[in-house]
């Protein structure tokens, strides 16, 4: 299967889940007091959003995420982070994680210098999951890429 480029709307006017408007809002309509640049984009119709880059305030850190995908999201991240918090230098973590989003990129069929988590469509994170779930035995980290295009 041909890799996807995933495409970064970086400044939504349009929410892809429903189509709705969406605008630059202060994020503290969401999170009660300003966090990271204080803005985020929301979506007037679905209620999604997602929050801007600190040092560029106008750039979205990922997709518009409604409630499921955010739950979604943060299940990831914390079965990840189960394949990485064990080692014992921040070295080795790095590494190891480096390696685990390499093999996710090529098990979602994403370029692998695309693969952040925060750019994944509901299907896709529901996917990463599974594949993490798999795996939950620690070990992604030292699968091959050759063992992983096999599968």
């Amino acid at each position: 299967m041909a890799q996807t480029k995933i495409e970064k709307n970086l400044r939504p006017e349009r929410c892809y889940l429903c189509g709705g408007k969406v605008t630059l809002i202060p994020n503290k309509r969401i999170y009660k007091k300003p966090y990271g640049s204080g803005k985020m984009y929301f979506c007037s119709k679905c209620s999604a959003y997602a929050n801007t880059r600190k040092d560029r305030p106008l750039d979205a850190v990922g997709l518009l995420a409604n409630g499921k995908l955010r739950r979604k999201k943060q299940e990831c991240y914390a079965l990840l982070e189960n394949h990485w918090k064990y080692l014992e230098t921040k070295e080795e973590q790095r590494a190891a994680r480096a390696k685990i989003f390499y093999l996710m990129s090529k098990k979602l069929h994403i370029y692998p210098t695309q693969y952040e988590i925060s750019w994944l469509n509901l299907e896709q994170i529901e996917e990463a999951i599974e594949y993490l779930k798999e795996k939950d035995d620690g070990n992604i980290s030292k699968e091959t890429p050759q063992a992983l295009a096999r599968k």
